[in-house]
């Protein structure tokens, strides 16, 4: 029996087709199964990119609120102005907000605000809240808060940045006017003598021309030291190294140093506080903010009350001159010119050296201390070459460009000061933390 040629390519066709239909199909199938893949990545990706741009728009929050807190704020600037977008949220607490940010290429990433709170404590906080749009899908929106505390001037006993001259056995330790183990009545006690002072500088160069210290040294990475004495955190000489290999050996002398040593601000209120003139003769200066031209003291100036003063020239103290700081009273001064303290030197009765703090601006670049009397308090010159010689001691934390410690004199550096606060010095972070939306707001 013989078979149609013809009927025989119609099924051979037909199974062709069929076989092309399925694999249609199944191609057809693969095509939309990747498709959805690929939408849904990108989606994905989206979603990722959205979450990752919110927090980096709550973080733009923080740096704002960081900034205007910084500067103009802790500079006693007018800060938080409504023409700055600021506007009250309570006492202490101001709040701001930006929309339609954009990034480099002019693209709108999202909105951000900024809350920052607590101004009347020791320890504000900042909150921001960023809000990431996107041309698909939902926006998304993250929270972080942080803590703030002001950086202290003195976390080291010495600071500067050149050299720091020890000579004639002169040494540094610390002790602690917040600690009755490690003081009496606030004072030092050699009884209670502690080693957690830090000398430090900046310099590239071998700066550090030691004797003996009672805690740990730091240079930058090119930096350099001699030491003449003893140098260890630590009371008992058998431990103690005697030279700068040995200390190194034990991490007593590092050169990891990263510090600045930002120069002084003038607080906008002492620039347009009232003018005392030049002071010559005995003078009491009460609690508020003054301004002299210069100071030549000659007999007496006492201290009542909380006093700032801006100093626009020279200070000086002759030998039968001083300055006085009543019990309960407080110095802080700022000076334009150069220092000469000699004779009585400036008597702190305060007992704390927090209470008498001495601040050098650009334009002060030499100091001089002699005399008998002892120095109880802090001096913060960035650009002055502060030279203190003679038999005294001195309690508190020096910050100079160069420093020289002649004589016999013992530098007590007060532990209490990593904690004080004054003078120019910013914020910086203490914790952080995300918030979470709960019930309609943010919350830990």
């Amino acid at each position: 029996m013989k078979t149609d040629p013809q009927l025989e390519w119609q099924r051979e066709d037909g199974s062709a087709l069929m076989a092309a239909a399925v694999a249609a199909c199944i191609l057809g199938i693969m095509v939309t199964g990747f498709l959805a893949w690929v939408t849904n990545e990108y989606r994905l990706t989206q979603r990722s990119n959205s979450w990752t741009q919110s927090l980096f728009l709550a973080e733009a929050g923080l740096e704002v609120g960081c900034a205007e807190l910084n500067y103009p704020y802790l500079q006693g600037s007018p800060a938080f102005l409504t023409g700055d977008g600021w506007s009250t949220a309570g006492a202490g607490a101001y709040q701001k907000t930006i929309t339609g940010f954009t990034d480099s290429n002019g693209k709108t990433v999202g909105d951000f605000s900024v809350l920052v709170s607590g101004l009347n404590g020791s320890n504000p906080t900042i909150q921001g809240v960023g809000t990431a749009t996107q041309s698909q899908g939902p926006s998304t929106s993250r929270a972080v808060q942080i803590w703030l505390k002001q950086r202290s001037s003195f976390p080291y006993a010495l600071a500067a940045k050149e050299q720091i001259n020890m000579n004639g056995g002169a040494y540094v330790d610390s002790f602690d006017s917040s600690d009755s183990t490690k003081s009496t009545g606030s004072a030092y006690d050699p009884t209670k003598q502690q080693a957690n002072a830090i000398v430090a500088s900046i310099s590239t160069s071998p700066a550090l021309q030691l004797s003996t210290i009672y805690g740990t040294a730091s240079t930058t990475a090119s930096g350099g030291l001699s030491l003449s004495g003893s140098i260890g955190p630590t009371l008992d000489p058998l431990l103690r190294a005697t030279s700068v290999a040995g200390a190194e050996i034990q991490g007593w002398v590092t050169h990891n140093l990263n510090l600045t040593i930002p120069d002084v601000t003038l607080p906008s209120g002492l620039s347009s506080a009232y003018n005392l003139g030049a002071i010559s003769s005995a003078q009491t200066i009460s609690a508020g903010d003054w301004q002299a031209d210069r100071i030549y003291c000659n007999t007496s100036i006492l201290i009542t009350g909380h006093v700032r003063l801006y100093v626009k020239g020279d200070f000086t103290t002759t030998a039968q001159g001083y300055l006085q700081i009543s019990p309960g009273a407080s110095l802080e001064i700022y000076i334009g010119g150069n220092v000469t303290v000699a004779g009585g030197g400036v008597i702190n009765e305060s007992g704390l050296a927090a209470n008498n703090q001495w601040y050098g601006l650009t334009t002060s670049t030499d100091w001089n201390v002699s005399g008998g009397a002892q120095w109880l308090g802090t001096v913060y010159a960035p650009e002055a070459s502060v030279k203190f010689t003679g038999t005294s001691d001195i309690f508190g934390a020096f910050v100079a460009n160069d420093f020289t410690l002649s004589g016999a004199a013992g530098f007590h550096y007060d532990e209490a000061l990593k904690n004080s606060v004054g003078g120019s010095q910013g914020y910086s972070v203490v914790t952080w933390q995300e918030l979470r939306y709960v019930a309609g707001g943010w919350t830990q």
